[in-house]
């Protein structure tokens, strides 16, 4: 996974215990607006671990500088979109689907994605 340690401990979750931890759903990647950290989707990983799926099959990581810089001054830059693509790649290497779950002005990141990367 893409840890964000840089930007704080709430900038990133998800991935296995251990290797011999089974996958049994559907991956989702969480992704996050322009404002904001991994951590804004806490509440949606919740719920998801309460409808049977583990931490291991539910990632976010933090694009961006996580709010730092005020929401008219951010430019979108390729590393953003190569960030997710990383964590995409990794996770789809283990597990054959995976849904994305965009968010706000993430949608922006989703767009680049699907049109240049893919």
């Amino acid at each position: 996974m893409l840890e964000r340690t840089d930007l704080g401990l709430d900038a990133s979750f998800g991935g296995r215990d251990s290797a011999s931890e089974t996958i049994n759903n559907q991956a989702v990647i969480i992704v996050h607006g322009i404002t904001n950290k991994a951590s804004r989707f806490a509440g949606t990983a919740a719920y998801l671990r309460s409808k049977g799926y583990k931490g291991s099959e539910i990632y976010a990581t933090t694009w961006g500088d996580g709010g730092k810089t005020p929401v008219g001054l951010v430019e979108m830059k390729c590393n953003y979109v190569k960030q997710i693509r990383a964590l995409y790649v990794r996770i789809a290497s283990t597990k054959s689907t995976v849904f994305f779950f965009f968010f706000s002005s993430s949608s922006i990141v989703l767009l680049i994605y699907s049109k240049f990367l893919t």
